[in-house]
């Protein structure tokens, strides 16, 4: 069945020749949340992720780079389970540095996953396209990679992480995280938490909390003229740093520096306080919210909690209706950000 909505897919994504318009991660976020390609919530391991895996590899194929299926299993509660990761390369010049770019594509059993994480798939391919289409200016090579089953464990950012090989890992100079990049009120750049992460599952760890690749990335939004910032906060994982909740954890733990990249906001004093996990302060997202003391009116009421990721507000029709054009608008930097990362020079 999903051959059908595959084809149907692909004619549509290549309507616009080119990705000078700008317009291309915003075109992808509409097909990846159409309601005619049903692809909509998708957790780990059913038939509608690995529906979801077959749209991403074909868009992928479209580029000429030979998508490679990456299946794995895992374990939780001694059941065991299935899914796949699809790794698309582009090999510019092996003399140059070698960086992964990666999102997940599967969601929660609840939601339909339209910021978490559509958006970051959306980007990932438009980026992979970019990729494709100025390959001779390219500054990197580069590994596009759509993880599976992250919801449930960072499962495919593990399992692609345990497939290689020591020398494998070596050539890898960093890894850029997108995961619910859009959605939020702020967009930021984060590396990995000064405290090291759980990585219990590697064999031989060698954490990095490098932050180069993040000052990097933030170095060319500030130079291009865009809002991504560096979260101010020092108490967990200290400021412009993050926790180990999403795949970029896997590589931080086998000694790659990572930048993660994500819509969310600092300032609010959410569950467990400044954590970035309340991603807005727009009402229709609370019970009642504080503007003086940024956070809930009482939190012992408060359910909400200003959340969109993991609750049924994620998904493309509530978004439009309480945060019109925000996610457009958040992608298209993110685009920019990311495209002028990786080439030589400006274009």
């Amino acid at each position: 069945m999903f051959k059908l909505f595959i084809g149907s897919l692909i004619a549509a994504a290549f309507v616009f020749p080119t990705f000078a318009q700008d317009s291309s991660v915003t075109r992808y976020f509409k097909e990846l949340t159409s309601a005619n390609l049903n692809f909509g919530k998708r957790p780990a391991s059913t038939k509608q992720e690995a529906e979801a895996a077959g749209v991403i590899a074909k868009i992928f194929d479209g580029f000429d780079f030979n998508a490679q299926v990456q299946p794995f299993t895992y374990s939780l509660k001694d059941k065991r389970f299935e899914s796949q990761n699809i790794v698309a390369q582009i090999n510019v010049d092996e003399a140059l540095p070698t960086i992964v770019i990666g999102a997940h594509y599967d969601t929660v059993p609840n939601a339909n996953g339209a910021t978490d994480n559509a958006s970051g798939s959306a980007l990932l391919l438009s980026v992979a396209e970019f990729a494709h289409q100025h390959k001779q200016k390219l500054k990197y090579n580069v590994v596009f990679i759509a993880f599976g089953a992250e919801e449930v464990g960072l499962q495919g950012s593990k399992a692609y992480v345990q497939s290689l090989t020591d020398n494998q890992l070596k050539r890898f100079s960093g890894m850029i995280n997108l995961d619910t990049v859009a959605g939020g009120d702020t967009l930021y750049v984060h590396s990995a938490s000064n405290t090291a992460y759980n990585c219990e599952f590697l064999a031989n760890p060698s954490y990095s909390n490098d932050s180069t690749l993040r000052d990097q990335l933030l170095s060319t939004a500030e130079a291009n003229k865009l809002s991504h910032q560096k979260h101010p906060i020092e108490k967990g994982f200290g400021a412009g740093r993050t926790g180990g909740w999403s795949d970029h954890r896997p590589f931080a733990c086998a000694g790659i520096p990572i930048a993660y990249i994500e819509a969310t906001n600092f300032n609010i004093h959410g569950r467990q306080g400044q954590d970035g996990y309340s991603q807005t302060t727009h009402q229709h997202f609370w019970q009642c919210f504080d503007d003086k003391a940024v956070g809930p009116c009482d939190k012992e009421s408060e359910s909400k909690w200003g959340e969109i990721w993991h609750t049924e507000n994620d998904n493309v029709k509530t978004l439009e209706q309480q945060l019109p054009g925000r996610i457009t608008a958040q992608l298209q930097q993110h685009y920019q950000l990311l495209t002028q990362f990786l080439v030589k020079e400006a274009q």
